[in-house]
């Protein structure tokens, strides 16, 4: 289903389904390696914000990782943003490497701890775009 900006608005992105095929629609599937940043308000609604961001290190430190938290809950802030979603493209399967591992592992927690909240993290690889369970990456 296609939306124009102005339905996909007012359309809460309120289940898995929903935000995984929002990210279908906008992101799809993989053509390079980046990380692309969705905010959604307090009501599930996506925010007019779509942020690509390709100069992530491969393997992120402690310090990568807190530096990307800290960036997406300052993005919150500036826009009001209630929660982030984070669609990890690259090419290839949707299995996940050891680097994408390292980067998601803790987000929640970190990002949280600055006031924020991940809402989802998903992978849009050759195929389409696949949901990370939470348990995975909190």
């Amino acid at each position: 289903m296609t939306l124009h900006a102005s339905d996909a608005a007012e359309l809460p992105l309120d289940t898995d389904a929903r935000i995984r095929e929002r990210v279908l629609d906008l992101v799809g599937p993989a053509l390079r390696p980046q990380l692309w940043l969705l905010f959604l308000d307090a009501a599930d609604r996506q925010l007019p914000l779509v942020m690509p961001c390709d100069d992530l290190p491969e393997r992120p430190t402690e310090q990568d990782r807190c530096m990307l938290a800290r960036f997406i809950c300052d993005v919150c802030d500036a826009t009001e943003a209630a929660q982030a979603l984070l669609v990890w493209e690259r090419p290839g399967t949707a299995e996940r490497s050891a680097a994408e591992q390292e980067w998601m592992n803790g987000l929640g927690r970190l990002v949280a701890d600055g006031g924020g909240r991940v809402r989802a993290q998903l992978i849009s690889h050759d195929r389409g775009v696949a949901w990370i369970p939470a348990d995975e990456w909190i």
